[in-house]
């Protein structure tokens, strides 16, 4: 007696003391077989999964079980033959059960129950790094700092290694540089242009964080996966972790790998910037009319000697300022000392273009005259980046400033001279107002009494 269709039931056993506790799985469909022939020598009976009118199986070949061990639980399927029923029928007679019960079958069939072990699910981090932009230094080396933190309650592999590649290199498959991961997660690598690192067997949600030590004049941006993605500054910084890969085609139980591409492009330094240099003047005594006096050193430190610059510069006024023959000045000249010398008024200043990397010192050399000077200097507002960073440094009762030319930036001069005025008798401060004005009248007293006793005598001798 052969039954033409029968249905399996994904079960999954856990141990019960001697035997298997054996508990249908929730959410599994039925797997619907079919009999496909057999071999009477060593008495087999074939069975295949059931297919739809265009001939495609109804159901899934395979069931997954995350913990346990899976078994398929054989019945009698009447859904697809119901000719069955008959042999059912007398079976469950001839074995005393009820009519129209259905009866285990699984002991009567005999299969392969394939179990495949998931290992952990890993990924990859990989660090790139491009240099572009005219002029740049593609030898150059980048310095990158990592950090990997393994999930919660878990632990990076041992002995993790990262391996550097040359995308240029005849041979890829073999890396040019490779080294330990240490214990606490971090490692630095440095890379040139074409070049990656990779760390391979990262489980899933190990985090990450990749910083890049800032270098002058080149500007990075990052691609996390092939799209532009934000990072921290100043160092460029980015952080993360390794999610579950949810494309199909990658396979159930896969991390993603992460690919960071980290591009610094060049920007060739200017070379001259510019300082501006501003006088105001104030007080009751402060004399707005008046020229003050200013120097201007440029030196830049080179090995264990320094450079003094002592070309001619460029300069521009505002508002105009001219020379004896009345005409204007727009540049400046090094004196003997290799220093500039040059004058300012209330409300005026001056910008001077300046070679860059050289630190300008700035003094005002007109003192002794009971002013208070004060002086600031800041990052000149430029309208292409609208930096005004410094703009909120404070005077500073100081007739100096020295500021490296990085950058364009302004020093300000503020002279105070005030007086203060007799108010009063009482005041200590008006006593030799009142001793002058006394003595005065007691003089004027005098010359007055002296004048008419000269009188008098002239008249008598008439």
């Amino acid at each position: 007696m052969t039954l033409h269709n029968i249905v399996a039931t994904l079960q999954n056993g856990t141990p019960n003391g001697n035997t298997w506790k054996w508990q249908t799985v929730e959410g599994e469909n039925p797997l619907h077989l079919r009999y496909t022939g057999g071999n009477e020598q060593d008495y087999t009976l074939d069975y295949e999964p059931e297919v739809d009118d265009k001939g495609n199986p109804i159901n899934s070949y395979s069931f997954t079980v995350d913990t346990g061990i899976p078994r398929l639980k054989v019945e009698q399927c009447t859904e697809h033959n119901p000719e069955d029923n008959g042999a059912i029928k007398q079976i469950l007679t001839d074995n005393g059960e009820e009519s129209g019960k259905k009866i285990e079958l699984t002991n009567l069939y005999t299969g392969t129950t394939v179990v495949h072990i998931a290992d952990d699910p890993v990924g990859s981090l990989i660090v790139s790094k491009t240099v572009d932009g005219e002029g740049a230094d593609q030898t150059k080396k980048f310095e990158f700092t990592i950090s990997l933190k393994a999930p919660q309650g878990e632990s990076l592999p041992e002995n993790l290694q990262y391996k550097v590649y040359d995308e240029d290199a005849t041979d890829q498959t073999e890396p040019i540089n490779t080294g330990n991961v240490s214990n606490d997660g971090q490692f630095k690598v440095q890379l040139t242009h074409n070049q990656y690192v990779v760390v391979e067997g990262l489980e899933i949600d190990t985090e990450y964080t990749v910083s890049e030590t800032p270098v002058d004049n080149y500007t990075p941006t990052v691609k996390k996966n092939g799209t532009v993605t934000s990072f921290t500054q100043a160092p460029a910084t980015i952080t993360g972790k390794l999610e579950r890969n949810e494309d199909p085609g990658a396979g159930e139980n896969t991390a993603e790998s992460v690919r960071l591409d980290f591009t610094n492009t060049y920007k060739k330094p200017p070379e001259t910037y510019e300082l501006l240099v501003k006088k105001t003047v104030e007080g009751n005594m402060g004399d707005t009319t008046q020229d003050f006096d200013f120097t201007l050193k440029l030196t830049k430190a080179e090995g264990d000697s320094q450079i003094v610059y002592k070309e001619a510069l460029t300069v521009a006024y505002d508002p105009e300022r001219q020379d004896g023959n009345g005409t204007s000045i727009t540049t400046l000249t090094a004196g003997q000392d290799n220093t500039y010398t040059f004058q300012l008024c209330h409300n005026q200043s001056i910008k001077i273009t300046v070679p860059a990397g050289y630190t300008a010192t700035v003094t005002e050399t007109t003192t002794g005259q009971g002013y208070t000077v004060k002086s600031r200097k800041y990052l000149t507002e430029t309208p292409e980046s609208g930096d005004t960073t410094g703009n909120s440094s404070k005077f500073v009762e100081q007739s100096q400033q020295s500021v490296t030319m990085d950058d364009d930036y302004t020093v300000e001069f503020h002279n105070t001279r005030d007086v203060v005025p007799p108010t009063g008798l009482e005041s200590n401060h008006t006593k030799p107002y009142t001793l002058m004005v006394a003595a005065a009248g007691a003089a004027g007293l005098a010359l007055v009494g002296a004048a008419v006793a000269r009188y008098l005598r002239r008249r008598r001798q008439e």
